[in-house]
């Protein structure tokens, strides 16, 4: 998918009943949701085994690493003497 320009209607306060808001409707309607449909249609069927992937890839990416130590280490004070 391409990106599209949506400047034209950036807006916060945009009303539901504004001509600005049916141009956005009819600009989702005829460019956004067939380009979104045609997409959709290429996407590959889901394989569970997607997620377990990704896991691996993501802990491999931030190296996050299980913590090897399982206790506490003994506190050891300085004497007062």
């Amino acid at each position: 998918m391409q990106s599209e320009r949506f400047h034209n209607f950036a807006n916060p306060f945009i009303r539901p009943d504004s001509p600005k808001q049916e141009a956005l409707a009819e600009f989702l309607r005829e460019r956004v949701c067939p380009m979104i449909e045609r997409t959709l249609e290429t996407v590959p069927n889901f394989d569970p085994a997607w997620e377990q992937i990704a896991h691996k890839q993501f802990e491999h990416m931030f190296r996050i690493q299980t913590p090897v130590q399982n206790s506490i280490p003994p506190l050891v004070l300085p004497s007062l003497l």
